[in-house]
């Protein structure tokens, strides 16, 4: 059980496997697909697979290899092919012949291959039992990397100790400041940097840039160049990590991989793109990796004869490589242990384990390390193809190649640096020279003094975008070339130094004076495109005489680079030092040492080419806004004022300003009144950043709109219309360079003048019309009568409002005096009001943002801050209040005569102001005997304030009382009118009948007396005498009774007027009545010889002023013979107390 756990992980992997592979599948398709393979076509694939049979090329270029290479590897095939069957037989046959035994007895060979269920595996187990428990399977997936998408510069190094160079440089500033707030005037500072004197450039130069693009500097060549000899599309293809060779989930051993029997079978499968395998012989030229961190290996199947010391069976770093012809054809990537190993194997990917093994500085190892097989199988349509080197930027960036297009590109950009001017050609070689994608190949054929057509049938000699240039400015243009991957067999230096000589030779008569630097980059010997040791000594390949040509050009130096050298390698080392113009070529043996070689032949190009360069006859020149003009009150002596610029231009200013500072030393500022345009001539730049001494100068400016309102918003005032600097270079005195500069602005805000806001209340007022004031503002005080005035204003109040204003606008700062006048400007209201009113300037610092723009501006974005930049002059409103308080009178009319026909039906109320009449207002029921005197002014026009009174006109038998309330807006009148006077009816009634009259006693007469205090505080006696005649009896009996009344007219009025009757002889009073409630009746006993009966009546007339009746009645109850009138005292009088 403790065994099945430990090849579980496994044994799972290959139960995967075997689940997705179709039934024609065999173990041995198993073993080279792993996770990542294809277990199925798909039906594209079929599709593909019956398009390719249609036999379409593209360019006309073959798909299979050559005869002579197939042919070989066919017969190598065959020899493995016996030795694998032979050792099957032995297996079964010999068991005493088996190096060792394995887990389950399974038998280990020599060659570290075993079988297991008649199938040949490789691997064997180590002392340490495989126990895959909890291991996590590592299945990283492969990756997908365009080789023409990678840019060399994109992750360019930072290199230690080396300066990369730069051009002539020259920025400029421009910063604008206001400096006096009363009156706008403002500052410019022109500024300027450049590294003029401290930069070496070089003079105008021609460059020519010769890169070996032979096969064995790209790490990947035999896997690229099968894509385009059979027009294979990788976009399409699947691809998979090499997989592990057993299912027991072992490594191999290190020492078990040697010999070419090795390298085919591990390189072979059923499914393979080609008879003998699925490489190619190109495959063996292939570029080492060379990563700086030491991690990629190789396994060595033989001794390497360019590299002693490399053993068969040994892992190397590719620094100990020139090719690996003499390797397995697969890259290794050295592990950090068994444990990580193990991730590996679980998932079905290929470990070798090695204890014999080569870092990337040369030194011997013999502890145990694990190394990840990191080729790929592609499948094309079914058919599979080995790619040696994964897929990712890592191994890519350490290869040759990519490291000498890096190298080419960062020369490529020095040289634009060191002088613009300069031209570059570029020369890419393998074994001819490509032009426009098209190149003719050529070998020896093991001759020494001729060239012959290749006839390898799968020669490529057309590949669209590859190609030399001749001398151009397009940096660009020629950076894509040298970034360009493509790579092909050969190395003809004679072709490429003859490109070279070409292109010199069309150079016209001014470009061949100029200095010239041919740049020759290569990895090997020269060699035709079918390689022979014998072409070095070949002149059409080796490049002897071209080279004595280049070198005998005059102004030609040619820098010869040898990469990937080996250092043992001493007869190319010498012939690429004699390449050199010096004798002494520079190399980089590995990688890693690119940095070095481009230190190296930066420090020649210093040496040979470079000069001091100096920025010279530069003129900052700055155009002055519209608003902005120079202050020519402020110039010194350093200053010349021209009144035009005239004709002519001469270093990018007018002649004019030229001639000025060349002709006066002490010139060295030129103002142009017409252009508004100031020239400061800077002459030779200095080395030195803005604040540098000599590199700043600033003049004082004036600005027009200082008076003028912006209404209280920011307004950007762009100092300048243009500004520039031009200068020449001292490696070019006839071009003229020239820096602009983006505009920097001010920012001024001016309030429109001062305004005087003049409210007007109305307290306690009601007006039902628009009401309307009239104030004039004065500089001085005024008294009774405005004289001197500023103007005038309105102000109206809206009916149903209580307030209005006015604004007096654009009013000259200073202190005013408003008051309140009449139509003859006579002041009316003891208010005064005083405005001050004024403008403040003020200069403040304002950042940069979305509404404040920059006032200092750079070339070359270096950031300063603002200053001084933000002028705001804010006005100082003013307001004046005037309020008018009115007042009310409301009049009530009451009438204290319970309702009597006496009141009139209207009366006269008249207000008296203080005490004069001003209004009289007529009052009537209708009105509910009420009235109101509204919007009366409650102050006189010295502050005083006024009485108001009203008075009635006098109204008959009336007395009036008028009584006051007050509040704060309004006076209470009350009118109360008291009647004074009444009436009141006295009756008599006795019988009518003759018999009780008895006419003999004489005429019936009696007194009635009425006495009370009136309303006027006085006592009151009436009487009145009731005489019956008979005649008046006769026509007036009624009912057997006789009445007769009196009534007391307009009596003054009384709350209780006592009515009695004074005693008669023969009659006695049997009653008195009243003919209402305000009639009260006391009834007595009058005792004997009394003057007046006991019962008697109280009449209120008060409440009853008219159609009051008080009713005596008398009976005779004496017959006597006496007549009637023997005791009356017939006297009717008035007693007033």
């Amino acid at each position: 059980m403790g065994k099945m756990k430990r090849i579980m992980g496994i044994l799972l992997a290959a139960a995967l496997l075997v689940s997705a592979a179709p039934a024609d599948v065999s173990a041995a398709d198993l073993t080279l697909r792993g996770n990542g393979g294809k277990a199925q076509e798909t039906e594209a694939e079929k599709k593909d697979t019956e398009g390719s049979k249609e036999g379409k090329q593209e360019e006309g270029q073959e798909k299979n290899d050559s005869s002579r290479q197939k042919e070989e590897q066919k017969e190598e095939q065959k020899q493995n092919t016996e030795t694998e069957k032979e050792g099957e037989e032995d297996n079964k046959k010999q068991p005493g012949t088996e190096s060792g035994t394995g887990k389950e007895g399974i038998r280990i060979s020599e060659d570290g291959s075993f079988l297991k269920n008649g199938k040949k595996e490789y691997g064997s187990p180590e002392d340490e039992p495989y126990d895959f428990t909890g291991v996590v399977p590592n299945d990283e997936e492969p990756g997908d990397y365009d080789r023409y998408a990678y840019d060399p510069m994109e992750k360019e190094p930072m290199l230690m100790g080396i300066e990369t160079q730069t051009g002539l440089t020259a920025d400029i500033a421009k910063r604008v400041e206001w400096t006096d707030k009363s009156n706008g005037d403002g500052k410019v500072t022109l500024m300027y940097k450049s590294n003029s004197g401290s930069y070496s450039g070089s003079v105008d130069m021609n460059v020519v840039l010769v890169q070996d693009k032979s096969g064995s500097m790209d790490p990947n060549y035999g896997f690229n160049i099968a894509l385009m000899q059979h027009s294979l599309d990788i976009g399409s293809a699947s691809h998979w990590y090499y997989p592990c060779r057993n299912t027991e989930g072992w490594t191999e051993s290190s020492a078990d991989c040697v010999g070419t029997d090795y390298r085919n079978g591990l390189n072979t499968e059923p499914n393979q793109m080609f008879d003998y395998g699925m490489w190619t012989t190109e495959m063996t030229f292939n570029s080492p990796t060379q990563d700086v961190n030491g991690l990629y290996f190789y396994q060595m199947i033989q001794d390497d004869a360019n590299s002693p010391g490399l053993r068969a069976g040994q892992m190397v770093h590719g620094n100990n490589l020139y090719n690996i012809s003499s390797t397995d054809l697969h890259c290794y990537k050295m592990l950090s242990g068994r444990d990580e190993a193990l991730s590996y194997l679980a998932a079905g990917r290929r470990v070798i384990r090695c204890s014999d093994w080569v870092n990337m500085l040369s030194k011997h190892f013999t502890d145990e390390k694990y190394f990840l097989d990191m080729s790929q199988i592609y499948s094309f349509n079914g058919k599979t193809l080995l790619r040696t080197c994964d897929d990712y930027a890592e191994s890519t960036e350490a290869s040759r190649l990519a490291k000498s297009q890096w190298f080419m590109d960062k020369i490529l950009k020095d040289i634009q640096r060191l002088n613009p001017n300069n031209k570059v050609a570029y020369v890419p070689f393998w074994g001819d020279v490509p032009d426009n994608g098209s190149w003719h190949n050529a070998s020896s054929n093991g001759s020494t003094d001729n060239l012959y057509d290749d006839t390898y049938a799968g020669s490529i000699s057309y590949k669209p975008g590859v190609g030399y240039m001749g001398f151009t400015s397009d940096w660009d243009a020629v950076k894509r070339q040298v970034d360009n991957p493509f790579t092909y067999g050969g190395t003809n230096w004679s072709r490429a130094f003859q490109k070279a000589i070409d292109i010199l030779d069309c150079r016209n008569a001014d470009d061949k004076k100029k200095p010239t630097l041919v740049l020759f980059l290569t990895d090997g010997m020269p060699q035709g495109t079918s390689g022979n040791p014998t072409d070095v000594d070949n002149p059409y390949i080796n490049g002897v005489d071209q080279i004595r040509t280049l070198k005998g050009m005059d102004g030609v130096q040619v820098y010869a680079c040898g990469v990937g050298i080996n250092q043992q390698d001493h007869s190319l080392r010498a012939r690429i030092n004699n390449l050199d113009s010096k004798g002494r070529a520079e190399f980089a043996q590995y990688v890693s040492g690119f940095d070095r070689l481009y230190s190296n032949i930066l420090n020649r190009l210093n040496e040979d080419f470079y000069v001091p360069i100096k920025g010279q006859d530069a003129f900052y020149t700055d155009q002055l806004s519209g608003p902005f003009t120079l202050d020519e009150s402020k110039l010194d002596k350093s200053w010349k004022v021209l009144a035009s610029p005239g004709s002519g231009m001469t270093k990018g200013v007018p002649t004019s300003v030229y001639n000025a500072v060349k002709n006066d030393g002490n010139i060295k500022h030129v103002y142009v009144r017409s252009t508004k345009t100031v020239y400061w001539h800077i002459g030779t730049m200095t080395d030195g950043g803005y604040s540098a001494a000599g590199h700043q100068h600033s003049f004082q400016i004036k600005y027009s709109g200082y008076g003028t309102s912006t209404d209280g918003a920011d307004k950007a005032a762009a100092a300048n219309t243009a500004q520039k600097l031009t200068y020449t270079s001292s490696a070019n005195t006839n071009q003229l360079k020239s820096v602009d500069l983006s505009t920097p602005s001010l920012v001024f805000n001016r309030d429109p003048l001062p305004a005087i806001t003049i409210n007007k209340t109305v307290d306690g007022s009601s007006f039902t019309s628009d009401q309307t004031y009239r104030f004039a503002y004065c500089k001085s005080k005024q008294s009774g009568k405005v004289v001197d005035r500023a103007g005038t204003a309105t102000v109206t109040v809206k009916k149903g409002q209580t307030s209005g204003s006015a604004v007096v606008s654009n009013v000259q700062p200073g202190t005013y005096y408003v008051y309140e006048i009449d139509a003859n400007d006579n002041i009316i209201s003891s208010q005064v009001g005083t405005a001050v009113v004024s403008m403040t300037p003020a200069i403040t610092t304002k950042a940069k943002s979305g509404s404040i723009p920059a006032s200092v501006t750079t070339s070359d974005g270096t950031a300063m801050d603002n200053n001084n930049n933000h002028l705001k002059i804010t006005r100082k409103n003013a307001a004046v209040d005037f309020t008018n308080h009115y007042v009310k009178v409301d009049v009530m009319k009451a009438w204290d005569d319970s309702g009597s026909s006496r009141r009139p039906a209207s009366v006269t109320v008249n207000l008296l102001k203080n005490g004069t009449k001003a209004s009289s207002k007529t009052v009537s029921a209708a009105q509910g005997w009420k009235c109101t005197f509204e919007n009366l002014d409650k102050y006189d026009a010295s502050g005083k304030e006024i009485s108001y009174t009203v008075t009635e006109d006098a109204v008959k038998d009336y007395k009036e009382k008028i009584e006051y309330t007050k509040a704060a807006k309004s006076i209470g009148a009350k009118i109360t009118n008291t009647l004074m006077v009444a009436d009141l009816t006295v009756e008599k009634t006795i019988p009518a009948d003759a018999d009780t009259i008895w006419w003999d006693h004489g005429e019936p007469t009696f007194m009635v007396k009425v006495s009370g205090k009136g309303l006027d505080g006085k006592s009151h006696t009436f009487y009145h005498t009731f005489v019956f005649t008979e005649e008046y009896v006769k026509t007036h009996a009624k009912d057997g009774r006789v009445t007769m009344s009196h009534t007391f007219k307009d009596i003054p009025n009384s709350t209780d007027y006592l009515c009695e009757e004074l005693c008669v002889s023969r009659w006695r009073l049997t009653g008195i009545e009243g003919n209402g409630n305000n009639v009260t009746v006391t009834k007595g006993t009058t005792p004997s010889g009394a003057e007046l009966f006991a019962t008697h009546a109280n009449a209120d007339v008060k409440a009853r002023p008219e159609g009051t009746a008080v009713t005596f009645t008398n009976t005779k109850d004496d017959y006597q013979w006496l007549n009637h009138v023997t005791s009356v005292h017939n006297v009717i009088k008035e007693t007033t107390e």
